[in-house]
């Protein structure tokens, strides 16, 4: 699950640069919200994993 979320964190973060040199600001802004969503869940799950089984 938290590779997920880092991998679906890359590659929204991937999609947002794409869309901003394609010149479309509003996907752009739309992937890098999502991006930066997927990070705070990773650093979440991350801290719930070092919490509970480490």
């Amino acid at each position: 699950m938290l590779k997920g979320e880092q991998g679906a964190n890359a590659k929204k973060y991937e999609a947002s640069l794409q869309a901003k040199e394609a010149g479309c600001d509003s996907a752009s802004g739309f992937f890098r919200e999502s991006s930066q969503d997927e990070g705070r869940h990773a650093r979440i799950l991350q801290g719930l994993l070092d919490r509970y089984f480490s």
